[in-house]
């Protein structure tokens, strides 16, 4: 089941998009987002939330890899205390990223993501292929999931959450 029967324009919520009221009868949940470009350098974050509001605090685990067409592994990013789910690199003007997140409930108030993306950047460049993944205890039921950019303006995409 989607949550929107169909993808929903960042064009027309430029700061970012929040799902809310997610049933809590699902233990997995897919974010799909195609086409995101910001109108300047930003990196993509995602921010999980409960009842109380989205968890801005440093408890995300994180963890970025690339690699380009070339096959060449890029330099990795981690951190253990994020403010978010993010995704660090390749968000100029002009680079269109394509991405789909799973989320996977353990049971308890913890949360494991999975993502597999790529970037289509400027003509002259070549393409990128990033693993992201991470976890996060969101301390009571997730309810909330939101995409934004970390400055600037989406300029471009959309996006989706798969129940199930």
């Amino acid at each position: 089941k989607l949550a929107s029967a169909s993808p929903i324009d960042l064009t027309s919520n430029t700061s970012g998009y929040t799902f809310s009221s997610i049933p809590s009868v699902y233990d997995r949940l897919t974010l799909m987002v195609k086409g995101w470009s910001v109108s300047a350098t930003a990196e993509m974050w995602i921010r999980l939330g409960t009842s109380g509001g989205l968890i801005s605090s440093s408890s995300y685990i994180n963890n970025t890899q690339y690699w380009n067409t070339a096959d060449e592994a890029g330099t990795d990013a981690s951190s253990a205390s994020d403010t978010a789910f993010k995704w660090a690199g390749w968000n100029g003007a002009g680079n269109v990223q394509h991405l789909k997140a799973t989320f996977t409930h353990n049971g308890d108030d913890v949360w494991f993501m999975d993502c597999s993306a790529f970037v289509s950047t400027e003509a002259a460049h070549l393409d990128y292929y990033i693993v992201w993944q991470g976890l996060l205890d969101c301390g009571g039921t997730l309810t909330q999931i939101q995409l934004l950019p970390s400055a600037n303006a989406i300029d471009a995409g959309t996006v989706n959450l798969l129940y199930g």
